[in-house]
């Protein structure tokens, strides 16, 4: 059985050279590390996954998607 997320977090590094953000499925506020420089992350933005509340909004994301390709 599959269960529905309902949330996700935008998550940053706390360290001002590296500021890493990076997407978050477990939306509990538990203390992480940034995976590159080793400093606490911290939760930015929570994301409602649900579709009730998507459809609700009935609005296009303002979030704009532009790849960054590195060493290609």
């Amino acid at each position: 059985m599959t269960t529905m997320l309902s949330h996700a977090v935008i998550r940053e590094c706390q360290n001002p050279e590296c500021k890493f953000r990076f997407t978050d499925f477990n939306y509990l506020d538990n203390p992480i590390s940034c995976p590159f420089v080793g400093f606490e992350v911290f939760i930015k933005e929570t994301i409602n996954l649900t579709e009730d509340d998507r459809k609700n909004k009935n609005l296009k994301s303002s979030r704009e998607f532009i790849p960054i390709l590195d060493n290609v």
